[in-house]
């Protein structure tokens, strides 16, 4: 009889589990004595299938009152970009995957939304099957007037004083000092940045290495503007950095991508990364795995991870009535020395950080 009671409250929990989901059961759950009646079985037996359920935040209990359904909230995790695959780019798979596992774990169900294009008449068909939004840089809040006070959350991008959503993301000027600190406390004198430069974060980012390198008195070499993330302008890139007679023995790539594609340059002309050219790149992105460790380039990590995390958690918490004043985080971006970003690759831990990030309020 004990051996097959598992296989009965399982079954139980199965069906209630489809009840729950069609919609057939919804606001408070009949009682244990209700149901065990219903499905002829005693009340431990439903007990424990609630208890599954509960395990599994379809339901939660309060004490002397009863079992109740957690409604399942729908939330948009968005973009605004021409390019409809942007979320699939490997920087972003921290981010969504803590999201979706932040979502997952309170009955949320999560959809893709490219904003890009949209209709204020498609906005407002959109702001009524969702109950929040999660936003990624890119995204202007005339987009958000359709959402009627739902909350949302931005991610990632710079901050803007002005806006009235909640904000977690990185320091990014925060990432340009790094970058010019590494380089620098290599014995660098001439140092140069590779890449894109011309979004409000990259050029925070840009400008603050600038900065950097002026109050130690070092110029900065920059090659031709690539007004766009292209591989044929960082290429026209690379051939002026070949070009100059006093090569800069230093470079900061804008992505590690960018970093990346630069050692695959320096290989194609004889010459060796981290020895012909001493190359940091930022992200932490997957491109290391491709690469062999001798070769590898220093990074910068951004905590994309723990951002969608706490701004999944935040979403939830004003969903579910939180009011409290517009929450800006900044996380402190951190250097990944290329002996660590090695034991990374080797762990298979490309994109977590070493230890959880801190933030900045």
């Amino acid at each position: 009889m004990s051996a097959n009671l598992p296989n009965k409250y399982n079954r139980i929990a199965e069906q209630l589990r489809k009840r729950i989901e069609s919609g057939e059961l919804s606001g408070t759950l009949p009682g244990v004595k209700q149901l065990a009646l219903d499905y002829d079985v005693n009340f431990m037996t439903v007990n424990k299938a609630i208890n599954q359920l509960e395990a599994e935040n379809l339901v939660y209990r309060i004490s002397r009152k009863g079992t109740y359904v957690r409604k399942q909230r729908n939330v948009a995790l968005a973009f605004c970009d021409p390019n409809p695959h942007l979320l699939e780019a490997s920087f972003y798979g921290p981010l969504v995957s803590a999201v979706q596992s932040s979502l997952n774990r309170c009955n949320c169900f999560m959809i893709f939304e490219n904003l890009y294009g949209r209709s204020s008449r498609s906005m407002t068909s959109l702001a009524q099957r969702v109950d929040g939004m999660i936003l990624t840089s890119g995204v202007g809040t005339p987009f958000l007037e359709a959402m009627e006070g739902k909350p949302c959350i931005r991610v990632m991008g710079v901050t803007d004083p002005g806006c009235r959503f909640d904000h977690i993301s990185y320091d990014s000027a925060k990432v340009g000092r790094i970058a010019a600190e590494y380089l620098t406390g290599r014995g660098h004198r001439r140092i140069g940045f590779l890449g894109y430069a011309h979004s409000d974060l990259f050029r925070e980012r840009f400008e603050s290495f600038r900065q950097a390198l002026r109050e130690r008195d070092i110029v900065l070499w920059e090659p031709p503007p690539a007004p766009r993330f292209s591989n044929e302008l960082l290429t026209k890139q690379l051939e002026a950095w070949l070009a100059e007679k006093e090569r800069p023995t230093g470079v900061f790539c804008s992505t590690d991508y960018e970093a990346g594609f630069c050692c695959n340059f320096l290989y194609e002309h004889g010459l060796k990364p981290q020895r012909d050219l001493d190359i940091i790149g930022c992200n932490n992105d997957i491109f290391g795995s491709m690469m062999m460790p001798q070769a590898l380039p220093a990074s910068i990590e951004l905590c994309s991870a723990e951002i969608g995390r706490q701004a999944a958690v935040l979403l939830l918490d004003r969903i579910n009535g939180l009011e409290a004043p517009r929450v800006v985080r900044k996380f402190a971006p951190r250097l990944v020395p290329p002996e660590e970003y090695g034991r990374r690759i080797l762990r298979g831990r490309i994109n977590a950080p070493e230890k959880q990030g801190e933030w900045n309020a």
